[in-house]
């Protein structure tokens, strides 16, 4: 138990013990709050309110910082000390990102993806959208332009000239 003490009275480890824990406890209530920001419809309030995340590290290592001086240490509470703390916690959270964080990478960024945009963008370009273009786009989304673009070729068939004329004198109620 003495190893215990010593630790707790080792300012120099319980610092990053407590931003580890400060981190641990942002984790934590970060889910909640990102829960219930996706209910909120509009854009920049759900965005306001997922900002306030980033001061929960400050606030958090403000109150492990008081309860430690408070409780461990029966000395004064330093605010500087909490708001370091709080900066360690986001340290934390950057190197734990940065190593183990699997990023997704944005579909319209990627070449297929700007492929896609052209072809919608050409599709509404008249103002009006036909089946075919429709076909094109989701030819492009899946196979990719220019793949589209062979296969569209390759199923166009022409229509005998007898037969158009007489779907054209069809009459259809």
């Amino acid at each position: 138990m003495q190893w215990l003490k010593v630790i707790l009275y080792n300012q120099n480890i319980m610092i990053w013990i407590m931003a580890l824990l400060v981190f641990l406890l942002t984790q934590l209530l970060k889910f909640p709050i990102k829960f219930f920001t996706n209910k909120i419809k509009k854009e920049s309030t759900r965005k306001a309110v997922n900002s306030t995340i980033m001061l929960l590290p400050f606030a958090l290592g403000c109150l492990v910082e008081y309860l430690y001086c408070y409780y461990i240490l029966h000395c004064a509470f330093d605010l500087t000390a909490g708001f370091i703390l709080g900066g360690q916690s986001m340290a934390f959270y950057g190197i734990i990102d940065h190593l183990f964080g699997i990023k997704i990478e944005n579909e319209l960024e990627t070449e297929e993806g700007q492929e896609v945009l052209e072809a919608i963008s050409d599709a509404q370009a008249d103002g009006v959208v036909t089946t075919d273009e429709v076909k094109d786009i989701a030819g492009t989304a899946v196979k990719g332009k220019k793949n589209a673009e062979k296969a569209a070729k390759a199923e166009k068939v022409e229509t005998p000239k007898e037969l158009q004329e007489f779907l054209n004198g069809i009459d259809v109620k």
